[in-house]
């Protein structure tokens, strides 16, 4: 998984709104903001064996967020 629009991608919208009790027009918010939200992470990461994901963990989201926030780097 490479975002978290690729970890929603795997789940489904429909999914991803039914574990985290939201409605499906807020999970494609997260989805084109690229970012879910902290508090959501450990029902992402508890459903995704019962739902044959792999490599849905707390370093992964760690590693999104630090991406989304790393500074541009500048192309020559």
């Amino acid at each position: 998984m490479h975002s978290f629009a690729s970890v929603i991608d795997a789940f489904g919208v429909k999914v991803v709104a039914e574990l985290l009790g939201v409605k499906e027009s807020h999970v494609r918010v997260m989805k084109t903001r690229g970012s879910i939200p902290a508090e959501y992470w450990g029902l992402l990461i508890e459903a995704a064996p019962e739902h044959g994901i792999s490599g849905v963990d707390y370093p992964l989201f760690r590693q999104l967020r630090s991406q989304k926030f790393a500074p541009a780097r500048e192309v020559a």
